[in-house]
């Protein structure tokens, strides 16, 4: 039990509690409901507007901003007491994988949650289970993975371009 927990969130192009374009970490003392730009009222301790959705056309600034970020947060021993809840991006091809194998290493975290779709393209393309073994075996990284599937609102949703909203 934690009177709250940190989101630090680094996705850019969906983020929970800025406007897109912004790295940030929020401490959250109460549950929230509802999607994600209903939560732009919550105050955030470090927030970074990075200016780009888009981290293909920017990858050394997305890297240089989520350093600043960590060490914000680590740097406060309030802050580093609380459980953290990092939100990565979806981008899970190319450059997305190198980013998100560096932000384990730079995290350490002590578990990972994959949501996989039933869409192939949707998921990295190395299982992140093996990718971590890895990972340990080169930079000491040493988590749980945790895989759930997507689950889709409609059943009707025959590919990824379906009109049909997504729930987990």
């Amino acid at each position: 039990h934690s009177p709250a927990i940190l989101f630090i969130d680094l996705d850019p192009g969906q983020a929970e509690f800025t406007i897109q374009g912004c790295l940030s970490a929020t401490k959250v003392t109460s549950p929230l409901m509802g999607p994600n730009f209903c939560h732009l009222d919550q105050a955030q301790v470090y927030c970074e507007y990075i200016g780009e959705v888009n981290v293909s056309n920017m990858p050394r600034s997305y890297e240089a901003c989520l350093d600043r970020l960590l060490k914000h947060c680590e740097a406060s021993e309030k802050l580093r007491r609380l459980p953290w809840l990092i939100n990565t991006m979806g981008f899970t091809n190319g450059l997305g994988a190198k980013i998100m194998s560096k932000t384990l290493i730079k995290v350490r975290p002590t578990t990972v949650v994959e949501l996989r779709s039933r869409f192939a393209k949707k998921n990295y393309k190395t299982d992140l289970r093996r990718h971590v073994q890895r990972l340990k075996s080169i930079d000491g990284v040493d988590c749980n993975i945790l895989q759930y599937s997507a689950i889709p609102e409609s059943l009707d949703a025959k590919d990824m371009r379906a009109k049909a909203l997504w729930g987990l």
